[in-house]
């Protein structure tokens, strides 16, 4: 069974993404955005939600670019 992403990581993505917290969740949610396309596909397989979390925060945050 994978790992679900918590509400508070949910809820704190933008906080995370810019280096806050050094729980495990926290920490693989930046290696996501640090992975190249066939890393990160290889992450999904595990934590699928983590990787989700993480492309829905991209595709947020590149919209203020």
């Amino acid at each position: 069974m994978a790992a679900k992403i918590s509400d508070f990581d949910r809820a704190h993505i933008d906080a995370i993404m810019e280096g806050h917290g050094d729980w495990f969740s926290a920490q693989l949610l930046r290696l996501c955005r640090k992975a190249d396309p066939g890393t990160l596909e290889q992450i999904r397989q595990g934590f699928p939600d983590h990787v989700a979390l993480y492309e829905e925060w991209r595709r947020g945050s590149s919209l203020l670019h």
